[in-house]
């Protein structure tokens, strides 16, 4: 993101693009942008640009003999107009000619045609279209002093407010309120932190009051032998004037490296990164301080990153040794166990896909025959078992219930509608009657004595039945047996 640096290498820029050239003709907005036209009636023109901490300001000036379009409006026209640019994540001018203008232009301004020349224009090309602009003569009034030419106020202006709800917050994410810091950025603050020795998640007020001079004499030090936090916020941005660090095309791309040979912190891989309570990534090392946000979220480091490569061939160099983040992972070995994707596919096929009859058929000959291998003696119980309970049936009842019986018929057999003594009976009671179903068991039936109703009782109860439903059904059988 454009800081204040970059902001004053862009005035730089324009000024030296704009030098001796005349503009003429319509300023073109494109259709994307949300910003409004600017309406200008003078032909002829010169563009001249200045910054202020995060704000730059174009200013088109009429010439001597230039005339108004509309001749109604010529003698209320302004001779000047100040135009107020922010550059959001990705703004920027480029000067160029009319066949080389990039695809995000959004706000162009073209020189005036000249015999056996080609026609320029000066754009501002935004990719992200964060940046933004306004018609307007003075900067931006909640905007405090410019950090980098504005020292001595800037420096007054922080320590006058100390006693400001801002201050609260941790230092790193006041160094980024404009209204006092006025021009520095992501990268900067972190330059200023690291280099100063302050936590970033410190208290903003307990760091800045001890730079806040004596009640008695109120004095800006501006010389001192470790410069402090506040000085540091005007050294640093002079330094990267200096360096010409900026992405535009005059200053060529030596200066790019200047620039990432001089960050110690900033998107430096051996150091700790954290977002803080504003979402924004700060760079630190040590202790982060005691307002760390709750939740610890982490950056992940691109590799491809240009301040990357060049920081980890540096290490290299010096034989240092990589950050783990930057050390390429070992290759995974393939294991026999392992459970892929394909394979729990497979499982839930075998598991919800419907059993084929032959897989049936293979299972029901397979009992058959592990029931011909039982021994002899075994048989010969069973049916002794089942010729001794055929006798008990017959001894006992003569008369065998049906299947399905009316509410109001009650046999004399009352247990055979409610238990049963063999294994080879289960009983349903539903809506006051009573029903005896017959399994495929090779046991007859075999009546209860009366006796039995105590444990008709029992698993009625098992039954998890109101105590109501009971004491009816006991009732019924109660008076059956009189």
């Amino acid at each position: 993101m454009p800081e204040g640096p970059e902001l004053h290498l862009a005035s730089r820029f324009v000024n030296f693009a704009c030098k001796g050239r005349v503009f003429a003709g319509k300023i073109v907005k494109s259709d994307v942008h949300k910003s409004k036209d600017i309406i200008w009636d003078h032909t002829d023109y010169t563009i001249s640009a200045s910054s202020r901490g995060k704000e730059l300001k174009l200013t088109l000036t009429a010439l001597g003999d230039s005339p108004s379009k509309d001749k109604k409006k010529h003698a209320i026209s302004p001779r000047s107009v100040d135009i107020m640019f922010q550059f959001g994540m990705s703004g920027k001018f480029n000067f160029c000619g009319v066949d080389e203008m990039e695809k995000h232009s959004h706000l162009n301004f073209y020189t005036k045609k000249a015999e056996g020349s080609n026609p320029e224009v000066l754009s501002f090309v935004d990719y992200r279209r964060f940046g933004k602009w306004t018609e307007k003569w003075d900067w931006a009034a909640d905007r405090g002093p410019c950090v980098m030419f504005e020292y001595p106020a800037f420096r007054q202006n922080v320590l006058d407010n100390l006693n400001q709800a801002a201050f609260n917050k941790p230092i790193c994410e006041v160094l980024l309120n404009q209204k006092y810091f006025n021009g520095v950025g992501n990268y900067l603050r972190a330059e200023i932190l690291y280099r100063a020795g302050v936590p970033p998640f410190k208290c903003a007020r307990s760091v800045l009051e001890k730079l806040s001079p004596g009640q008695e004499e109120k004095k800006v030090v501006v010389k001192s032998e470790s410069p402090d936090i506040l000085q540091l916020c005007n050294i640093l941005p002079l330094e990267v004037i200096n360096i010409g660090a900026t992405s535009y095309g005059l200053y060529g791309t030596k200066s790019m490296n200047k620039f990432m040979d001089w960050l110690q912190c900033y998107y430096n891989p051996s150091m700790k990164n954290m977002a803080d309570h504003n979402k924004r990534t700060i760079w630190f090392t040590g202790d982060p301080g005691p307002m760390v946000p709750k939740e610890q979220k982490t950056k992940r480091i691109k590799k491809t990153s240009k301040i990357v490569k060049r920081k980890s061939k540096q290490m290299l160099e010096a034989g240092e040794e990589m950050p783990e983040i930057l050390q390429s992972p070992a290759k995974k070995t393939k294991t026999e166990g392992r459970m892929t994707r394909k394979k729990l596919q497979d499982t839930v096929e075998k598991e919800t896909k419907p059993k084929s009859k032959k897989a049936k058929t293979e299972k029901n000959t397979k009992s058959k025959s592990a029931e011909n291998v039982k021994p002899k003696n075994v048989k010969t119980k069973k049916t002794t078992k089942s010729s001794s309970s055929q006798e008990t049936d017959a001894q006992s009842s003569s008369v065998k219930p049906s299947r399905h019986r009316k509410s109001g018929e009650i046999d004399k057999g009352v247990g055979d509608g409610l238990t049963s003594a063999g294994n080879g009976t289960k009983v349903k009671v539903k809506g006051g009657a009573r029903r005896s179903t017959r399994t495929t068991s090779t046991e007859s039936r075999t009546s209860s004595s009366s006796g039995d109703v105590n444990d008709s009782v029992t698993q009625l109860k098992s039954s998890k039945r109101s105590t109501r439903q009971i004491q009816k059904r006991f009732h019924s059988c109660s008076s059956g047996l009189k």
